[in-house]
């Protein structure tokens, strides 16, 4: 190991924390080396480059909190604090690792290929079609066109009636399901753009989405119907939305009510 990549892993070390939160320009520039020798250093250490070093960080951690905390310890004659202890302290490490894992650049991208499409096709796969449902609650507040489908054949019809450059959002904890796969495989081949909250980074999925937005590090499938989990895509959600708004020039709550159908929904005498 050469004297700078010696001084990269001493800091890393000392520094795992910020590390996480770093790109490969900026920790060169904590290092006094570069963007070119932490990916070397990051390939020489046989990842893909920097992200992959990170992700791999983000697991150990991730495993490390969640052993230390995992509901599944929880025994028969725990009392109610300890419980809600380790559900709470459960819910909260799934929050950080997404927090970790966090790509600036890909949210950005996605607002901006939501907010420009022409029509919007939500398709839900397992536990994730209560937190596709959400979403497209969301999008019709913001009286965005959109469509949403738990039934991956009306989806894939769908999918052959859209626009390129129209969007398809998909969200999936493992995203192994073969008809996600397919449809988003058919979304490709219509150039559309695909939008994935995936929980796993390993997941077959990941070929076929433009945009990906972590919903969590851990790389177990157990988890996929963990309230964390839809805890943490809810969370992606809310940040898109709050992003939208924030661009915009108002908030969540004008959003809300700036929609005139909303009106038919108030009770008498709501918030005046």
């Amino acid at each position: 190991m050469s004297a700078s990549e010696k001084k990269i892993a001493d800091y890393i070390l000392e520094h795992l924390d910020e590390v996480l939160e770093s790109t490969s320009a900026s920790l060169g520039e904590k290092t006094g080396t570069s963007s070119a020798t932490i990916i070397r250093f990051s390939k020489t250490c046989g990842f893909s480059g920097f992200s992959d070093l990170k992700n791999s960080l983000h697991k150990e951690l991730h495993n490390q909190e969640r052993n230390r905390i995992s509901v599944d310890e929880v025994s028969g004659d725990a009392g109610i604090s300890i419980i809600k202890q380790k559900v709470l302290g459960y819910h909260n490490a799934v929050i950080n690792s997404m927090l970790s894992s966090w790509n600036e650049s890909a949210y950005g991208m996605a607002v901006d290929a939501i907010f420009s499409a022409g029509q919007i096709l939500i398709i839900g796969e397992g536990g994730g079609r209560s937190s596709a449902s959400c979403f497209y609650d969301v999008l019709m507040q913001l009286e965005l066109p959109c469509i949403f489908y738990t039934d991956f054949v009306y989806g894939a019809m769908q999918i052959g009636t859209i626009q390129p450059n129209d969007v398809v959002i998909v969200i999936s904890y493992t995203g192994r399901a073969s008809n996600t796969i397919q449809c988003l495989k058919l979304a490709k081949s219509r150039k559309l753009i695909t939008i994935g909250l995936i929980g796993t980074h390993e997941s077959p999925s990941l070929p076929y989405v433009d945009i990906v937005l972590s919903t969590s590090i851990s790389r177990d499938n157990y988890a996929s119907s963990a309230l964390g989990v839809r805890i943490s895509e809810l969370a992606v959600i809310e940040i898109l939305y709050a992003m939208y708004t924030a661009q915009h020039g108002g908030t969540m709550e004008d959003e809300w009510y700036k929609n005139p159908y909303v009106e038919y929904c108030r009770v008498p005498g709501e918030l005046e």
